[in-house]
């Protein structure tokens, strides 16, 4: 049996083109080192690897381009005027009803790092309706300190990993392992270290929404807090369009 026929054979009921896409998508340096010793001839796809390489860090550094946090400073100061482009964009682009409108005058502008996302959701396109989870801060410290919170997701990340898990930390996790789970909580001291810290999931209803339509691996995502949360309650964000945060 080939190598494909055996990833075929492990994934019941896919078609063998799907299974070899599949793979070659997502093939590291180790699989294909590993086949090598196997006495497979991996020089083709050693070149594919090396090519999605290539291309992903081009796509990476296109993407960093970008980026324009400092054009978000514009809104960060409240009350804002509710019929202001920013606010009337918002509304429009994130389809809210008129009733929200007043809730954007006084509504915090804060960096979300992400946690855990739907696989698409690194990938661009025009979809959705996709969860991710993001860890953001309230006090003036933390606020719009990206590196300390994409630092901390990275720490939540780590902690998932693990059997053993801190008190304080124990609800978070449970709910992260859970796919299902719809979440907001306030973070304990070991993970917020005296920040105003909290994690949340979000549902992602349009993707177009972001720079290049999908997320970046250590880039905050903007969003307006439209209600101060509540512990182990749901927590009302909106996404703010790229085209805020973007050149």
């Amino acid at each position: 049996m080939g190598f494909f026929d055996s990833l075929l054979n492990a994934f019941g009921g896919t078609t063998s083109s799907d299974v070899q896409k599949n793979w070659e998508e997502n093939m590291t340096l180790e699989d294909i080192e590993n086949l090598e010793r196997q006495g497979c001839d991996m020089t083709e796809y050693r070149k594919k690897y090396e090519e999605r390489i290539a291309r992903e860090k081009a796509e990476r550094e296109a993407y960093l381009a970008m980026l324009d946090y400092a054009g978000l400073d514009a809104y960060k100061a409240t009350p804002r005027d509710i019929d202001s482009e920013f606010v009337t964009k918002m509304m429009t682009l994130n389809k809210l009803s008129e009733k929200k409108r007043a809730l954007m005058v006084d509504a915090p502008l804060v960096y979300g790092a992400v946690v855990q996302a739907h696989n698409e959701l690194w990938k661009s396109a025009d979809g959705g309706y996709k969860a991710m989870v993001v860890v953001f801060a309230l006090d003036a410290q933390h606020i719009y300190n990206a590196e300390w919170l994409n630092e901390t997701a990275n720490r939540i990340d780590e902690m998932n990993e693990r059997d053993q898990v801190p008190e304080d930390c124990k609800r978070l996790i449970k709910a992260l392992r859970d796919h299902q789970s719809v979440f907001g909580y306030k973070l304990g001291d070991t993970l917020a270290d005296g920040a105003d810290l909290w994690c949340a999931t979000f549902a992602v209803d349009n993707q177009a929404l972001l720079p290049d339509k999908r997320l970046e691996e250590g880039c905050v995502v903007p969003f307006l807090l439209l209600e101060q949360p509540r512990d182990n309650r749901g927590i009302e964000l909106e996404l703010i369009p790229a085209e805020f945060y973007t050149k």
